[in-house]
Order: structure tokens, then C-alpha cells, then sequence
């Protein structure tokens, strides 16, 4: 699945398939802009949002990128899913825009970020979580591996005012950062995490 143009919606969008590249731009204005990719995706509600479960073919290591994002990516929250069947689950060059959340999970998959990831908004800081989340808590995906690149900006910092967000870096191999990271308050609040 490959999107080169716009793609814009007032609730949620989603690009699934076995490889995911996108270089346009997705909005999504108020609801999850999801780019899944493995043998099957399936949605389903967790809570008030989506949630997505890969299931992917034992076979070789394919050469290549399972997703791809050179292009802009927006909404309330913003979800990369993707598996292990690619030498590498995802690369973000791009920018990934969201107001409450944006998440990088690649389950044993390699996962490079060279681009921006902002999740804020007047209401307050977000949540980005790249490769894992919370010390790879349990059940969730873990990245084999995660490279943030000196070019990379992640940033969940304070928009108006108020606490900074939190940020999760995490693989159960090398991590590496090289970029600049930002979860600052502003005024008094307290500042946000970072892992």
C-alpha cells in the first residue's frame, strides 16, 4: 500500500498491508492514523482507542522496509505497527504529528527514526513511545533494535502550559540515540520522562 497524495478524514484512517510506504500526507482531525503492515492486521477497541495485533508468517527475512514514512502523518493519535518479516520494521524520515500519542512498536522488528515526532497540543503534552513502551511492559512489542538519528527531533514537550509529556525509547537490543529530545514544562509545572 503506498500513498504519494493527500489523504484527509475527519475520523480515523488507516494504510494496512504487507508493506506500508508513505511520502504524501495523512490527517486524520480528530481521530488514530494508523500504518500497519504484516501478513494479518487486526483492529479492535481498547478502551477509547485502536489497538492493532500483527500476525506474521514463520518464513525468511525479507531485504527492505515493512514501513516507510517520508511524508507527514497527523492525528489525534498516530500508530506504526509492524512485525519482524523486513530487515527493517520501520523508518520514519519524515513528520508525525499528533495531539494526544504517537507510537513506533516493531515486535523483534528494527525500527530508525531521521525525522520529527511531535505529540502535543493546547490541551497539554503527549505520550510518544519508539520500539516499546514503559520498560517494555509485558504483552506489549518490544523492537529488536532502535536507531534515533542525529537529524531526529522527539519532541512531547509543554505547547501552552503545564507538565511535559513522556517519551519511551526501548528494545531488548541496542539503542541508540543520537537526535535531540525535548518532554520540558513550562512555568512551575513539573517536567515530563523520558526512558
Amino acid at each position: 500500500v503506498s500513498n504519494y497524495g493527500l489523504i484527509e478524514t475527519l475520523n480515523d484512517v488507516a494504510l494496512l498491508g504487507d508493506r506500508v510506504i508513505n511520502a504524501g500526507d495523512i490527517v486524520s482531525k480528530s481521530g488514530v492514523s494508523i500504518l500497519s503492515a504484516g501478513d494479518e492486521v487486526l483492529l479492535r477497541e481498547n478502551g477509547s482507542t485502536l489497538a492493532v495485533q500483527l500476525s506474521t508468517v514463520d518464513s525468511a527475512e525479507q531485504t527492505g522496509v515493512a514501513i516507510e514514512n517520508s511524508g507527514t502523518v497527523e492525528g489525534d493519535e498516530v500508530m506504526f505497527s509492524a512485525g519482524d518479516a523486513y530487515s527493517l520494521a520501520l523508518s520514519s524520515s519524515g513528520t508525525i504529528r499528533a495531539a494526544k500519542s504517537a507510537k513506533l512498536h516493531a515486535d523483534d522488528g528494527a525500527i530508525e527514526v531521521s525525522g520529527l515526532i511531535v505529540a502535543k497540543s493546547d490541551a497539554g503534552a503527549g505520550r510518544i513511545e519508539i520500539g516499546g513502551t514503559d520498560r517494555g511492559g509485558p504483552g506489549a512489542p518490544i523492537a529488536s533494535e532502535v536507531l534515533i538519528a542525529d537529524t531526529a527531533v522527539i519532541d512531547a514537550s509543554a505547547q501552552v502550559a503545564g507538565e511535559g509529556g513522556d517519551i519511551v525509547i526501548y528494545s531488548s537490543g541496542d539503542t541508540t540515540m543520537l537526535g535531540a529530545i525535548d518532554a520540558r514544562s513550562i512555568g512551575a509545572a513539573d517536567a515530563g520522562h523520558v526512558e
